[in-house]
């Protein structure tokens, strides 16, 4: 990546997989780039206390996310628009 990354400080109370990805809950004493190691494919999308934020690829092999001072939830959800849709439609939804 050509994007300066400036180390955060702070602490990850709770991270755990789910059916579509990552959650968790931190805590920012310094505000950085939480990096998720995962391929960064295009299909990731990542939110912060419930707002979309960028997602962006630090390597081949990790996903970062800016993270401001304070208490935040955030989520990483890999979502394939194609393979939705067909199952939606699938099912005549």
């Amino acid at each position: 990546s050509n994007r300066d990354l400036e180390p955060g400080l702070g602490e990850v109370m709770i991270f755990e997989e789910i059916a579509d990805g990552y959650r968790g809950e931190v805590e920012v004493t310094k505000p950085g780039v939480f990096i998720l190691n995962t391929y960064p494919l295009p299909y990731w999308q990542a939110s912060v206390d419930g707002q979309s934020v960028p997602a962006f690829a630090i390597s081949e092999v990790q996903l970062g996310v800016d993270l401001p001072i304070g208490n935040h939830h955030i989520e990483f959800r890999y979502y394939r628009p194609l393979l939705r849709d067909k199952l939606l439609s699938s099912f005549g939804w």
